[in-house]
């Protein structure tokens, strides 16, 4: 299981929904949401967005500080 796909696990579960709920709200289906969860596929960004808004989340993209020399 990959970082995202276990961070999108737990926001499924402490909203209380399951694999095949959040898939009819994304309009994926349930084994999709699987193979992301486990870490088999890397969704592409509209379909990790579509997960969020399922779930009530937001997206938030960070890069880390480029380190000084």
């Amino acid at each position: 299981m990959n970082g995202l796909g276990k961070h999108l696990r737990a926001l499924r579960t402490q909203a209380g929904l399951t694999q095949a709920e959040i898939g009819y709200r994304a309009g994926i289906s349930r084994e999709v949401v699987c193979a992301i969860e486990n870490g088999r596929t890397n969704p592409r960004i509209g379909t990790v967005k579509r997960y969020c808004e399922a779930i009530g989340a937001r997206i938030v993209i960070g890069f880390p500080p480029k380190e000084q020399k």
